[in-house]
């Protein structure tokens, strides 16, 4: 049975500022893993969470910190 999982992009700049956002869902057996890379200006990270109101929780608690 396939599951659906969301993921959240969260990023964090340098300047302080951070924003989150859910950019895609799938459809999969598997939980995807979690990933993350940094850049010039920002630290990127890429979670799955297996339920829309986690997703959504990710997002309050990145935009709120």
């Amino acid at each position: 049975m396939k599951n659906t999982f969301y993921c959240v992009v969260s990023e964090f700049y340098y300047d302080g500022r951070a924003t989150a956002d859910i950019t895609d869902t799938i459809q999969t057996d598997e939980k995807p893993a979690h990933s993350s890379m940094t850049t010039l200006g920002a630290i990127t990270y890429i979670d799955w969470y297996e339920t829309l109101e986690a997703a959504q929780q990710a997002i309050n608690d990145t935009r709120t910190a």
